[in-house]
């Protein structure tokens, strides 16, 4: 299985991926149906599966833009680097923007954004609408989604803060789940083995067997999801998630999850558990042996499988980092004074 994130379009990320892979039948060739780098396009689109659920911490961010504003704040890290008493004189040098300028850069923006989404939100209205085509899964995607949403207490159990283990036995979901009867030990990162590495990011791989009888509701609860997140611009929410991808592989016989983030495996998991304890139920409630969240953490180890290879292009920033890099750029590109200055510097 191969997965990606890319800017763009996929042609050209695809002609990107050829010219910068050395060997590209060394790599796919044991793949069914490839046949050699001039058809790659195609095995590309034949074997591809959209997300069926995308959510997303930084949406209208790129690679390069990234890039940029984590440069910028490194850069501006550097400057502040003294003591506060000579913060106004660092402000001082950093160049000025008129003020007439920058209002009309902010009008433009907003004008210019207002066109721009208005149609995006037409459309995301029509997708939300749309998943009434899965009849009566659409009003309990309502209930599994946003009515319990409001009716139920967050978890208050702080899971960050939880013993680290090295190799907690796993809990099955449930009978014909895909997993072995027997006990499964599987490892994850603890919070030191975490530290010592110099990348803050994982991944996640995540696959489960679907109940055919309730593959329908899962389509309509993960396309109700994503149109309600599209719609309402929401990304993940949870911040030590960059995304989270859900789809239905396999003639829809498997649900796969795939997922970067920040910190150790508790953490993560805690943080889905504590703060999306109610979409989390709603994702996998349609897998074979699923019983509640309380088993989620146990049940999840045993499903998850390691990735062979694993790349990120900002792998030493988390998404509490860029989230500061991201406001800091946007209070740099405005009129900087000393007043203003302060209000962005405390991102540093």
């Amino acid at each position: 299985m191969f997965a990606a994130i890319f800017d763009g379009d996929r042609k050209s990320y695809l002609d990107t991926l050829i010219e910068q892979t050395q060997n590209m039948d060394s790599f796919w060739g044991h793949c069914e149906d490839y046949q050699s780098v001039d058809t790659f396009h195609q095995f590309i689109d034949d074997h591809n599966h959209e997300a069926n659920t995308f959510l997303k911490a930084y949406k209208d961010e790129t690679v390069v833009s990234l890039r940029e504003k984590l440069a910028l704040q490194a850069d501006l890290n550097k400057q502040f680097d003294v003591p506060p008493s000579q913060y106004e004189d660092v402000i001082d040098q950093l160049p000025k923007h008129p003020e007439g300028d920058v209002y009309r850069k902010q009008v433009w923006d907003f004008f210019s954004g207002l066109l721009r989404n208005i149609p995006l939100k037409l459309i995301q209205v029509l997708k939300l609408l749309a998943v009434a085509r899965y009849g009566l899964n659409f009003f309990y995607a309502i209930y599994a989604v946003a009515i319990r949403r409001l009716r139920t207490p967050p978890i208050l159990q702080t899971y960050s803060e939880a013993p680290v283990q090295k190799g907690v036995d796993c809990r099955k979901f449930g009978e014909k789940d895909g997993i072995e009867d027997k006990v499964v030990n599987r490892g994850y990162d603890s919070m030191l083995a975490f530290w010592q590495r110099e990348i803050v990011q994982n991944q996640m791989t995540v696959v489960t067997i679907n109940d055919p009888d309730l593959v329908n509701r899962q389509k309509a609860i993960m396309n109700f999801i994503q149109a309600g997140s599209d719609l309402l611009n929401i990304g993940t929410r949870i911040p030590t998630i960059h995304f989270g991808r859900w789809i239905m592989i396999d003639d829809d016989r498997r649900l796969l999850f795939l997922s970067n983030y920040d910190g150790s495996w508790e953490t993560y998991i805690g943080d889905f558990v504590e703060r999306a304890n109610v979409p989390v139920d709603a994702f996998w409630s349609g897998s074979i042996g699923w019983r509640d969240i309380d088993f989620f953490k146990e049940g999840i180890r045993c499903h998850q499988t390691s990735a062979s290879y694993y790349y990120s292009a900002n792998p030493k920033a988390t998404v509490t980092h860029i989230g500061k890099a991201v406001k800091i750029k946007a209070g740099y590109d405005s009129n900087i004074n000393s007043k203003t200055a302060k209000e962005w510097l405390r991102f540093l």
